[in-house]
């Protein structure tokens, strides 16, 4: 089965929607990307502020179902782990995204106080991987696309 064949019967059985449907290619997504070192790894892990790629005013929303403008900050990440299921094998990467990824954040993802969405990318079997934006603070995560997981930069350590 080709790459593609692999991508449709994914989105079939997945029945979630992918918002760049078009992306085949990690650079289709991300403009470029930098192996995260292990300290800074660690400082991620011990909630030691992330660099971000983007950060927006929130409004809060209170139970009365009113907002108060502008009262906490949404921060978009440059984090991402990369897992490859396939070969057991797993590393991160700080990436920069496209700016109309960034807009795709903003229009299709809920942004709250102290929400920090971060990418990952699961390479699958056939090396078709799955590239999403994780929420930090509630369940669920929205697909940006599939990829050629041979397109994805490496870390060194790791191959």
């Amino acid at each position: 089965m080709d790459m593609q064949e692999q991508i449709e019967l994914s989105i079939k059985h997945s029945h979630k929607e992918v918002l760049m449907p078009h992306v085949r290619k990690f650079s289709d997504i991300f403009d470029r990307s930098e192996v995260v070192t292990r300290e800074k790894l660690m400082k991620v892990i011990s909630g030691q502020p992330s660099t971000f790629v983007r950060e927006w005013n929130v409004d809060e929303l209170l139970p009365s179902g009113r907002t108060r403008t502008g009262t906490g900050r949404a921060q978009l990440l440059t984090f991402c782990s990369v897992r490859n299921n396939t070969q057991n094998k797993s590393w991160n990467l700080d990436v920069f995204p496209k700016p109309e990824v960034v807009e795709l954040v903003e229009k299709n993802m809920m942004l709250g106080d102290g929400y920090r969405i971060n990418f990952e990318i699961i390479i699958r079997d056939g090396g078709v991987a799955l590239v999403c934006a994780h929420y930090n603070m509630i369940s669920g995560s929205r697909w940006f696309g599939y990829i050629d997981g041979e397109t994805i930069p490496k870390d060194p350590e790791k191959t």
